[in-house]
């Protein structure tokens, strides 16, 4: 666990969803697992080659804007980041989460005030949440160049935390 803020314990569950997947996964390759995205620290495009026998692809991601002073618009603003596919802008995203005062009784730390808040992709005290976008349309096979981009990260105060994972299907 990522943090300054004293020992944690960790409740760990899989849970495994028995039959026959919809379709079939080809490949799972991570593209990005940046945990300091700064001003001016922009993870670098990434190359994907889409082999030949490919008909479909899905991108999973995780996006949590952050402030070291836990008011900063990085942390506490909607904003959008943009998954760009050969240059070209294919995905807004918007990891905003408006229920962060769901979760106060589960966590004992903090004031319920501030942890009520609503955050850009987290809540304190529950899970950063999976999105799943089709990309398919775009990654046909061959090489392609995906890059993610967060503007106007506040180079004093902001970070951002960003992974990506694309899967291939046959």
């Amino acid at each position: 666990i990522d943090t300054t803020e004293g020992v944690w314990e960790v409740d760990l569950r899989f849970v495994f969803t028995p039959g026959t997947p919809p379709r079939e996964e080809r490949s799972a390759a991570p593209l990005l697992d940046e945990r300091a995205w700064t001003s001016t620290t922009n993870p670098a495009e990434q190359l994907v080659t889409v082999p030949a026998d490919v008909t479909g692809a899905a991108l999973f991601y995780r996006l949590t804007g952050h402030s070291t002073t836990g008011s900063g618009c990085d942390e506490t603003c909607v904003r959008t980041v943009t998954m760009m596919i050969d240059g070209i802008g294919r995905l807004e995203i918007t990891p905003w989460r408006d229920d962060c005062g769901d979760f106060v009784a589960a966590n004992p730390l903090g004031d319920p005030t501030a942890v009520s808040l609503s955050r850009s992709g987290w809540c304190p005290a529950d899970l950063v949440r999976t999105g799943v976008s089709d990309v398919s349309p775009w990654l046909t096979p061959g090489d392609h160049f995906l890059d993610l981009v967060i503007g106007d990260v506040d180079p004093t105060t902001g970070s951002w935390r960003a992974s990506m994972v694309l899967v291939l299907y046959r």
